[in-house]
């Protein structure tokens, strides 16, 4: 493997390899990068970002570029989610909360409205990942998805950005009906650590619904 050489001539060979018109070359080349993860790769894994020919060179050039965490890659990235393969999609995603660039909040905003929940899913732990209060309201109102783990997913982002503002729609979260989720919106309600966020899990041990007052309390026991 060209990759193991940690070499520029091996690096060299292999953004030469992107352009080589044998799709699986050029799909071998971008997987030997993501090892390599050298910035001056950059330019032509954007480049392979954009193949015409295949996506499965797209999704490998999306995980080199999220190894690289090089801002740089954030426009191509943005371009790459609204790509019509899903993969793709949610390959981009994941690099664009691996880069943590701000620039790229609006563009996962759209994507938690994604029609795959998959990719909704991504998005919003990219969001959790960069961390931008940007994203509060779009994160509140995937508290709403109709898929659980997007549901999740939302609530542990916004336990990460750690907004005040989010303590009322997190309360009313902690009656979904999945366990997962109302301990994750639990967990996020306790890494605010904002006082309302502490009367909302002090109501909700008090809870008639068992699913509420038994996640509440049972987050309690792990965190003393």
């Amino acid at each position: 493997m060209l990759a193991s050489m940690q070499h520029p001539l091996a690096r060299d060979a292999l953004v030469n390899a992107l352009k080589h018109p044998v799709r699986d070359v050029r799909e071998a080349a971008a997987r030997e990068l993501v090892e390599i993860k050298d910035p001056a790769a950059v330019p032509a894994l954007i480049e392979a970002l954009r193949d015409k020919d295949s996506s499965s060179v797209h999704i490998q050039a999306a995980i080199a570029l999220g190894e690289i965490k090089d801002p740089a890659a954030v426009p191509a990235l943005i371009e790459a989610l609204r790509d019509n393969d899903i993969s793709v999609r949610i390959q981009a995603a994941r690099a664009l909360g691996e880069i943590k660039d701000p620039a790229a909040v609006p563009a996962l905003i759209e994507a938690l409205r994604d029609k795959d929940s998959d990719v909704r899913m991504e998005a919003a732990m990219a969001l959790g990942e960069i961390k931008d209060p940007a994203a509060v309201p779009a994160l509140i109102e995937a508290l709403r998805d109709g898929h659980s783990d997007v549901r999740r997913l939302a609530g542990r982002a916004l336990g990460e950005i750690k907004d005040p503002a989010v303590v009322p729609a997190l309360t009313e979260a902690l009656r979904d009906k999945d366990s997962r989720s109302v301990r994750t919106y639990a967990a996020a309600l306790r890494k605010i650590k904002h006082p309302a966020a502490v009367l909302a899990l002090t109501e909700a041990l008090r809870d008639k619904d068992s699913n509420v007052s038994e996640e509440a309390a049972a987050l309690g026991k792990i965190n003393k």
